[in-house]
């Protein structure tokens, strides 16, 4: 099973909204029933409490880091199903296997090890999107132009002007127009 871009971002954001709610209102609910102190303690120095807390502050690291770039390729039209399956199931891997088992375990490593994956999918996706050609720096008689090289038909190489803003052509020590 594979993911789009849209789907992996809409898991990645409706699973950390709903993971917040969850650890809110456990502990707001419980502090609501129970008044006694030494219940609290106890009740807040649970592991897997603990552990779930820990990993929702993970989650909410990587959310919108995740999700973001995953929303724009979708809108773009961009194929990421690969890092957007990654990325989802690493993400919400990650929280369900650090409550259970707790970190370093091999199966939670694994699970941060898929969402590292798929963000480098995802970033690599969304750089190619960003810089469809070679970034390159070019110097041509003291003159440096930054931009990006597009192949022509004939093999020869053919500088794109359209993305190259003039602010980015400039001589060694001087500005040029």
């Amino acid at each position: 099973m594979s993911f789009t871009a849209l789907q992996g971002a809409t898991l990645i954001s409706a699973h950390c909204g709903l993971t917040k709610v969850i650890v809110s209102m456990t502990y707001r609910v419980y502090n609501y029933i129970e008044n006694d102190e030494k219940k609290l303690e106890k009740f807040n120095g649970n592991f897997h409490l603990q552990e779930f807390r820990k990993a929702i502050e993970n989650e909410s690291e990587f959310c919108a880091f995740l999700a973001a770039p995953l929303f724009y390729l979708s809108f773009a039209g961009v194929d990421a199903s690969l890092g957007a399956t990654l990325a989802a199931a690493g993400q919400i891997g990650y929280v369900w296997m650090r409550t259970a088992i707790g970190y370093p375990k091999i199966p939670t490593i694994a699970c941060a090890l898929l969402r590292y994956g798929g963000m480098l999918i995802t970033f690599t996706q969304l750089w190619k999107l960003a810089f469809p050609g070679t970034a390159s720096i070019k110097k041509r008689r003291g003159e440096v132009r930054m931009g990006v090289e597009t192949e022509q038909e004939d093999g020869k190489r053919k500088r794109n002007a359209a993305i190259t803003p003039p602010f980015f052509k400039f001589r060694l020590g001087k500005t040029c127009d």
